[in-house]
């Protein structure tokens, strides 16, 4: 079993264009990569009084946690401008880190909102934050993380 290193998967974000211009967000610390399934009941009169269940629609949720290092215009303003204006990011995560490139490490590409946005200014700290993006649109890339 090959273990691996989390600082290897970076989020890159681009706007929406025709020809992207995909940027690291900087800063990176934490990356968090969940997905659950919804059910929907497939219980029947038969089944007993056990609930039965059949998996539906994936739902994608992509978490990080940064120290702002900015400036980073092609990076954090882009998602705080589509945070702000509730306009969708091209989101990548990047198997090879800083230096990953595309195509060959993208493990996973999709349009998403940033829903979430919170910067914590403590006192005698880095200026911290958080946001976290949910699908807009099906993935174009959705490859395992390991």
């Amino acid at each position: 079993m090959a273990v691996k290193n989390g600082n290897d998967y970076m989020v890159w974000v681009a706007a929406p264009a025709t020809t992207p211009s995909f940027a690291l967000m900087a800063g990176q610390q934490n990356l968090t990569f969940e997905t659950s399934q919804q059910t929907a009941d497939a219980s029947s009169k038969t089944s007993g009084t056990v609930a039965i269940k059949l998996p539906t629609l994936r739902e994608i949720t992509i978490g990080v946690d940064f120290v702002a290092d900015l400036p980073d215009a092609a990076g954090y303003t882009v998602v705080e401008t589509a945070h702000k204006t509730q306009s969708r990011v091209l989101v990548q995560v990047r198997k090879d880190g800083a230096t990953g490139s595309a195509p060959d490490d993208v493990i996973f590409q999709a349009e998403m909102w940033a829903t979430n946005l919170s910067v914590n200014p403590g006192l005698n700290a880095a200026l911290a934050g958080s946001v976290q993006f949910v699908l807009a649109a099906t993935p174009t890339t959705d490859l395992t993380l390991a």
